[in-house]
């Protein structure tokens, strides 16, 4: 399915806007790991309160765009393309979902309308965590939170119930430590009597946590497909201009091969994130088996083609002030950070023993 002139004009406003922070812009950070916070804050700033993709899937009446995942992935595809971190996957996708189904709407609408006018950012605890609540404080670890730092409240699930906590009020935490990609840091929330809100009680919330994470991980196969596309792109600028015995190398065989798998590799998995997004939600589909099969494919597309744009690129490839070691770092991250191959893998294998994969 081709995409609609609107998602075509949103494309090349994205591009536009993260020109500037891409590697070789102007305010691309070589050193994320330095001042990588602040540098993601200026992006995202920019995102929500020019171009408002805050609220893309959020529905009308709530401040929002009313668009759905098929809109949020082209975000997260020139996110990835641009190498830019910020927590649209977290807030926008993983946050606005759960919130959309929560039956309790009073807390739930307010934290959407905060999301949807770019005034907070919400992100969930996803991993495994133990948390116990009493008289409305809340003390435990929570694992797997993305983009923590740069979030404002995270929701959580404990006894049945989904509850929210300030991360910026008394007995919250965030411990961070450095992972793979210098500009994606592994987080998590240490809460001790820390006060908490309950956002929904009525409804089903491991299902929300389900569906938003389903959503979640096609959001960040769309990343990697845009980080995977960059560095093709950056391929197919080098070869042509780097010379070797008076010829520039993108007229050998070899290396014409390899940019053509390259280039069908990436394709493949843009047509696969894009209509999975479309399909995603609608009657009929295993929602859970298609995030895993196109996160599977699109997570091993980028770590392959990123890692041939290394060497493709030759000495200066391996070099730390050259970008193309990023993208690898960026794909490698996506594939580990919020889940894992192993763990979609799982999914797979548990729906083909219960007949249930189509």
């Amino acid at each position: 399915m081709n995409s609609t002139p609107e998602q075509l004009e949103l494309v090349s406003t994205l591009q536009s806007a993260l020109r500037d922070f891409a590697p070789g812009g102007a305010r691309w950070e070589s050193d994320p790991a330095a001042s990588g916070r602040a540098h993601r804050g200026e992006a995202w700033s920019l995102l929500a309160s020019q171009l408002g993709v805050t609220g893309f899937t959020i529905a009308d009446e709530l401040g929002g765009v009313g668009g759905d995942l098929s809109d949020a992935v082209l975000v997260m595809r020139e996110l990835g393309r641009a190498l830019v971190q910020v927590p649209f996957a977290a807030s926008t996708v993983f946050a606005a979902s759960v919130l959309t189904g929560a039956a309790d709407a009073g807390v739930g609408n307010s934290l959407l309308r905060s999301i949807a006018a770019g005034t907070a950012v919400v992100t969930v605890a996803d991993g495994p965590h133990t948390v116990t609540i009493a008289d409305g404080l809340a003390t435990g670890e929570l694992g797997r939170v993305l983009s923590a730092t740069e979030a404002d409240v995270v929701l959580f699930a404990s006894a049945g119930a989904l509850w929210s906590a300030d991360l910026h009020g008394r007995g919250a935490a965030i411990v961070t430590v450095a992972g793979i990609d210098p500009g994606w840091p592994v987080s998590q929330v240490s809460l001790s009597a820390a006060l908490v809100q309950p956002v929904s009680t009525g409804a089903d919330v491991d299902a929300l946590l389900r569906r938003g994470r389903f959503a979640t991980v096609l959001a960040l196969s769309a990343e990697a497909v845009g980080v995977a596309d960059a560095a093709l792109r950056a391929t197919l600028e080098f070869v042509a201009m780097r010379v070797q015995f008076g010829e520039p190398i993108g007229s050998f065989q070899a290396v014409q091969h390899a940019c053509a798998d390259m280039f069908v590799s990436v394709e493949t998995a843009g047509a696969l994130s894009r209509e999975s997004a479309i399909a995603f939600g609608q009657s009929g589909v295993d929602e859970q088996a298609l995030a895993a099969t196109t996160f599977l494919y699109c997570t091993s597309v980028a770590l392959a083609v990123t890692g041939s744009a290394i060497q493709l690129h030759g000495g200066i490839g391996f070099t730390w002030e050259h970008p193309a070691h990023r993208y690898f770092k960026r794909a490698a991250a996506i594939e580990s950070m919020f889940t894992t191959p192993d763990e979609q893998r799982m999914v797979l294998q548990l729906a083909l023993l219960e007949g249930t994969l189509s």
